[in-house]
């Protein structure tokens, strides 16, 4: 398969992917022609040999890709804010406000003590709504292994949370 017929083939697969996760169009689409540029330019590491798919292996590319550019747009500070924001809006508590802002602190302060894999699948559910089918193409895994792999993670979050209270 050639260059161009992988790109005719999964690009709109990797920018609605993308589309999901960053929820921002013209984002979505400067990333999907950033991640065949650098998929075409590292092909060479693509093992067919292994059971791993084209598109698990762009997926990942693409979700790189998506992190990096979140992390130069400090994306996370913005998130923050929106949820803050949010937050206001609900409720005109200042007490309810207060609680509510630190239950969503210390949410966030769990979720970034889980192992790196851990976290981004909380966040890929939780802040960019995947389904569990779209987060099992991410990491080329099944859906059910998503399902189980979140619910493990939310167990272990519950958990933590119990036993800091």
């Amino acid at each position: 398969m050639n260059e161009n017929e992988i790109y005719i083939e999964h690009r709109d697969f990797i920018f609605k992917f993308l589309l999901k996760y960053l929820r921002n169009k013209d984002l979505a689409e400067e990333l999907t022609q950033e991640t065949f540029y650098q998929a075409i330019k590292s092909i060479d590491k693509f093992d067919h040999t292994k059971n791993t798919k084209l598109s698990s292996w762009l997926c990942q590319i693409a979700l790189n890709i998506a992190k990096q550019s979140m992390y130069k747009h400090n994306r996370q500070n913005h998130l923050i804010d929106k949820l803050s924001n949010t937050i206001n809006h609900r409720t005109e508590n200042l007490e309810d406000n207060y609680i509510l802002k630190e239950q969503l602190g210390d949410l966030y302060h769990s979720i970034n003590q889980l192992k790196p894999v851990e976290k981004d699948i909380v966040l890929l559910r939780i802040e960019k709504e995947l389904t569990f089918h779209e987060i099992g193409v991410v990491y080329g895994k099944t859906e059910n292994w998503a399902r189980v792999t979140y619910f493990r993670i939310k167990q272990k979050l519950i958990e933590v949370n119990q036993n800091e209270s």
